[in-house]
């Protein structure tokens, strides 16, 4: 946690001097700050200021079923989110519309799926055309402002960021391979630049991603006896480590014992070093969740707890070994693309669902009009994602088809339907999966069968109709984008840089 305990601020940011932005830098600040001032000025302010805050959380790696509150033994790893949930909408299913960062959140800001915003490869920038979550709220009246961690959002130079992420921002900062205090320290910062105008703050927190570098303290507290052996030894955590840099490659770390065949990863038991990973992950979601604590201090500090709409999710899960593989970004498994996901409604406003739990499959393209009706903004047309303000009040949501893409280094795509699945990859074909007697996607449905024949024709059938209607709506294509030397150490230190100078998925 960087020094502070859950629920604990981090050290408040010093208030800049007053030469026309509330958010320039502060020369004489305890630490010299990054620019965060977009261009973009302040919007026309709302008449009702009792109108609610947005807060969008984002979380790096969040797999679903590691957390305590999806049924993971480890209860410490969502203390806080199951906390949150008594007072919102759990929803028990929801998916990811790509199993690596940069897609993921472009949906989440663009209401459009990977394939129809174009920012789908490891260079790809966001165009310009989609109206996006921020520009609709910035539109609406609030102050909007991004803090998060992700070589993908930094901005290589002069604003706006070329990312294409910063549309809609008056305030943005980003940078790769930062803790989260120091994320809420900018998160802290927009706070105190816009007084008590009605905001949307998005943070988005990296801390569980690899290399699974939590405190080592955090890491022996969460590894027990029963799992295998205790993780938080000197032996244990020096090897870690250095297996990970070794491997040169955090989208698909090696077991410790470096030059393990792909096949043999799957086989992997607890008590071998797969469950040094499976701890030091662990840990991480142990740090993140007191950084969800540290997020309601901040806000109550401020007080904008109680007037907010809270919303936590990840941008995609892990893969330890699950089918083959371990990280993220090269398949659509059920353990990359499943994802938490929390709504929590203002705590004074009536009519809202408290403490529910929805097992209805659903997509976080829908993030975008979901949030756009509840806080009453103008929705555009092309969004395509559908709107859950229904369950949100109680109401039983009509089943829909769930489609996650990935297309690096292979196309793979995914569709949930009618309590199956099809998982479709060019390069190792395709299965389908019954998710209500095999809710991992472990054994796929004989194909012999013909119950499997049929599924397969009919979920073929519905993931080319959720294909043309996606690419009906493209709005961008796959676009380059520059990187700074600096951005680019920061994603080869990860491995996701090789000498070539390609980034990999995040």
């Amino acid at each position: 946690m960087g020094g502070t305990e859950p629920g604990e601020l981090p050290e408040p940011a010093t208030s800049p001097p007053d030469d026309g932005s509330p958010w320039s830098r502060d020369a004489t600040s305890r630490a010299p700050r990054d620019a965060v001032v977009t261009g973009r000025p302040a919007p026309e302010p709302v008449a009702d200021r009792s109108v609610a805050d947005v807060v969008l959380i984002t979380i790096d790696t969040w797999r679903a079923d590691r957390l305590g509150i999806h049924g993971s033994p480890r209860k410490s790893t969502s203390t806080t989110l199951a906390a949150w949930a008594d007072s919102g909408v759990l929803f028990d299913s929801a998916w990811a519309p790509a199993s690596w960062t940069w897609p993921t959140v472009s949906s989440i800001a663009t209401g459009l799926y990977p394939s129809a915003h174009g920012a789908v490869g490891p260079s790809s920038a966001l165009c310009d055309a989609p109206v996006t979550l921020a520009e609709v709220f910035h539109g609406s009246g609030r102050r909007t402002g991004f803090a998060g961690s992700n070589g993908y959002f930094e901005p290589p130079g002069p604003t706006p960021p070329d990312s294409g992420f910063g549309q809609g921002f008056e305030y943005y900062w980003a940078r790769g391979l930062e803790a989260g205090p120091r994320v809420l320290e900018y998160a802290t910062w927009f706070l105190e630049g816009i007084g008590a105008d009605p905001s949307f703050l998005h943070v988005h927190l990296f801390d569980p991603h690899c290399p699974y570098a939590s405190p080592a303290d955090v890491v022996a507290a969460v590894a027990t006896p029963r799992f295998g052996h205790t993780s938080g030894d000197d032996e244990v955590r020096a090897r870690f480590p250095a297996a990970v840099r070794a491997a040169g490659a955090c989208h698909f770390v090696p077991a410790v014992e470096l030059g393990l065949p792909d096949r043999e990863i799957a086989e992997m038991k607890p008590g071998t070093d797969l469950q040094t990973y499976l701890d030091a992950y662990d840990a991480g979601l142990v740090v993140t969740d007191g950084l969800l604590a540290d997020v309601e201090a901040l806000l109550k500090k401020h007080g904008r707890w109680e007037n907010s709409w809270i919303v936590v999710t990840g941008d995609h899960g892990e893969e330890f070994g699950d089918h083959g593989r371990l990280g993220h970004g090269k398949s659509v498994y059920v353990e990359t693309a499943r994802v938490p996901l929390l709504i929590r409604p203002p705590l004074g406003a009536s009519g809202w669902a408290r403490g529910a739990r929805v097992a209805t499959p659903v997509s976080l393209v829908d993030l975008a009009p979901t949030l756009a009706t509840v806080t009453g903004a103008p929705a555009p047309g092309v969004w395509q994602g559908r709107d859950l303000a229904g369950a949100l009040r109680g109401e039983a949501l009509e089943t829909v088809p769930i489609l996650a893409e990935t297309d690096y280094e292979t196309t793979a795509r995914l569709i949930v339907a009618d309590g199956f699945a099809l998982h479709r990859d060019l390069t190792d074909g395709r299965r389908v999966y019954d998710l209500e007697k095999d809710p991992f996607m472990r054994s796929p449905v004989s194909p012999k069968t013909e119950d499997a024949t049929r599924s397969v024709a009919i979920l073929e059938d519905r993931l080319g109709a959720e294909e043309r209607r996606i690419a009906g709506g493209r709005m961008c294509q796959a676009e380059g984008r520059a990187m700074t030397p600096e951005q680019l150490e920061n994603l080869r230190a990860l491995g996701y840089v090789g000498e070539s100078s390609t980034p990999k998925p995040d």
